[in-house]
């Protein structure tokens, strides 16, 4: 019974998947705007609050790639920002240039780099208005005055397009922090979240 529900899960799935009801956006859309979420990373009794600026931009009906830039307020610890890997990179080739006289293309380096994705996310229609929305970032950079390190994030979100401009997406999410050698190794947590923003 329980493997016969499974198959009739992942074949609902699929269909959705591929006779999608109606295309929510389309190659070439752009949605800005703002996110809240509240994580809890490993053993900690405390959330954490995030508080960002996301886009998506759609390089073809159903694929989008994401950016992402927050602040992540700690109850314990030390506070952080999360930056996609685009803008790190192009910081580091601003860096770059304003150390030399001469370009040698860093700043060439710098403008491209921010077209540098943190993640993918693929938009399967529920409706004429509404898609579920698996997401994946792998380029994600957490820093603050004390560390930098690498996280990766998989989660889904229920985009809800309200006229066709307005989009609000409530998501759960998991990620993991890549401490490396640092006080407490890698650490996984969960969370949930809303953003909220404008289709271009």
């Amino acid at each position: 019974m329980k493997n016969h529900l499974k198959n009739i899960l992942l074949s609902s799935l699929l269909a959705v998947s591929i006779c999608g009801s109606a295309q929510v956006f389309k190659k070439g859309d752009f949605i800005l705007g703002g996110h809240y979420q509240s994580q809890l990373m490993g053993n900690s009794p405390y959330f954490d609050n995030i508080y960002g600026i996301t886009a998506s931009y759609f390089v073809a009906d159903r694929w989008a790639l994401e950016y992402g830039i927050s602040y992540v307020s700690t109850s314990k610890g030390v506070n952080y920002g999360k930056f996609y890997g685009g803008s790190v990179l192009a910081y580091y080739g601003l860096t770059l240039s304003s150390r030399n006289v001469q370009d040698n293309g860093y700043w060439t380096l710098a403008l491209f780099s921010l077209l540098v994705p943190e993640g993918v996310s693929y938009h399967i229609p529920l409706n004429p208005s509404v898609t579920l929305s698996p997401y994946l970032n792998v380029l994600t950079v957490d820093l603050s005055s004390d560390y930098w390190r690498m996280s990766n994030t998989l989660g889904v979100r229920l985009n809800m397009l309200l006229k066709d401009t307005f989009n609000i997406a409530p998501h759960a999410f998991t990620t993991v922090q890549y401490r490396g050698n640092s006080v407490g190794g890698s650490v996984g947590g969960f969370g949930i979240g809303i953003n909220a923003g404008w289709k271009f």
